[in-house]
């Protein structure tokens, strides 16, 4: 009988010892996650994109696989939090990052914020003229948000965004970022609501009646 009481005993105490890993495992995991994931809007932080650039440059460079990037920035967005107020601003932010998610759609791309009002999006396997249809889809999606934007020339809220891919040349992750920000700075400097291309000809983007672009910068 002291046994059998033994042994039952036993039996709770790695029962109890089993829940409690389990749960400190799922907390773990659960301060991971918000380690890597910036707060307001669900999409990877800084942080998380820069480990996932490195990761990514390096399987690409390993595979001789093609890596794309795209910069993007809302414009005007301080006139935005100013005539609209910082919760408005939030929610702005956060639809923003849910049309990125929905562009995120395969395995290992990856939607961040970067900082402030500005997005990056990783893309493996995205060659340029894939990479550029994909930030023309999305600076569709924005526009199409239809956003009441007082302090823009349009209007209503529009993006910039600036496209690059990893050259078969001796680099490094980081530089793609720096070349899609050169990008970004040209498209907002050009017009804003455009995408431009960091490493081969591209014009404006049409707007959504097939003109081209031509908000001024500001």
């Amino acid at each position: 009988m002291l046994a059998l009481i033994s042994s039952r005993f036993l039996f709770a105490e790695r029962l109890r010892d089993l829940h409690q890993r389990e749960v400190i495992a799922r907390q773990q995991a659960k301060l991971v996650r918000l380690a890597l994931t910036d707060e307001l809007t669900g999409l990877a932080n800084r942080r998380s994109l820069t480990a996932g650039l490195r990761r990514e440059w390096r399987r690409a460079v390993r595979e001789n696989a093609p890596l794309a990037l795209i910069l993007l920035d809302i414009d005007h967005f301080k006139q935005f939090n100013d005539l609209h107020g910082h919760v408005a601003g939030d929610d702005c932010l956060r639809r923003v990052a849910a049309c990125l998610t929905r562009h995120a759609r395969r395995a290992g791309d990856m939607a961040a914020r970067y900082g402030g009002e500005e997005f990056v999006m990783l893309l493996p396997g995205l060659d340029l003229v894939e990479a550029r249809e994909l930030a023309e889809a999305i600076r569709i999606d924005i526009l199409g948000l239809d956003l009441p934007h007082p302090g823009s020339p349009r209007g209503r809220l529009t993006v910039s965004l600036g496209v690059t891919v990893r050259l078969d040349r001796d680099e490094a992750g980081e530089d793609l970022l720096t070349r899609a920000d050169g990008a970004l700075y040209v498209a907002k400097a050009a017009g804003r609501n455009q995408v431009y291309v960091a490493d081969g000809p591209a014009g404006p983007s049409p707007d959504e009646d097939g003109q081209a672009a031509t908000d001024q910068a500001g």
